[in-house]
């Protein structure tokens, strides 16, 4: 049992570190950045908050309108969230201040952004499919999906939307482009969740061995 605790804690961990990792180089590639990630990082390019900083504030405001919209209900499982929103912004900011830019080529540009959808989509195979702490996006998207009579992924999608609106919103009435929207920005809503879909075909069924959890 401890040994299958390990793996599992070991699992989340590293998909946590992947999350993180493949959001912050696809702020490298300089073609836009995944929807989720396009207010922080439009916050950052208009204040003094780095978009580590901007996303662990996005991250509590999505805790505190799950914790609204279930009226309270698995409240206390919702405050595990914020410790991780917290490391989860720590981490963007250090791969972001260590990560190079991507060589201004399209190979360059486009490879860079693969790996980040590549990494992002196995980070979220792995946190998900360990039952631990949600990602505060992740929790956000289930609980609006069942608001409104669906899934999590048409509560992802209804994130995305706004997400990117209220980028291309701050673009307009700024004057001001930060680089949040743009072709990686559209490659991550589609793909992203096709890469997760793979991932869980190919390796779902083995770390839920490891970790016991079958």
């Amino acid at each position: 049992m401890k040994k299958r605790a390990l793996w599992r804690g070991g699992i989340y961990a590293a998909g946590t570190l992947l999350l993180a990792l493949g959001h912050s180089l696809g702020t490298t590639a300089g073609i836009g950045v995944s929807p989720i990630l396009s207010v922080p990082y439009t916050v950052a390019g208009h204040t003094p908050l780095t978009v580590g900083t901007a996303s662990i504030l996005n991250y509590f405001l999505f805790v505190l309108l799950q914790i609204a919209m279930t009226r309270g209900r698995g409240w206390a499982k919702m405050l595990l969230q914020i410790p991780f929103s917290i490391l989860f912004g720590l981490l963007l900011d250090f791969f972001i201040g260590i990560l190079p830019t991507a060589p201004p080529t399209f190979i360059g540009r486009y490879g860079t952004y693969l790996c980040s959808m590549l990494s992002v989509a196995a980070g979220i195979t792995m946190m998900v499919n360990m039952r631990l702490i949600n990602n505060p996006a992740d929790g956000f998207a289930e609980v609006l999906g069942t608001h409104f009579g669906h899934d999590t992924g048409f509560g992802k999608n209804l994130i995305d939307i706004t997400y990117a609106c209220i980028s291309l919103l701050t673009q307009f009435v700024t004057g001001v482009n930060v680089g949040a929207i743009g072709a990686g920005s559209i490659l991550s809503a589609i793909f992203v969740g096709r890469f997760v879909s793979l991932f869980s075909r190919l390796f779902r069924a083995k770390m839920l061995r490891l970790a016991g959890l079958e």
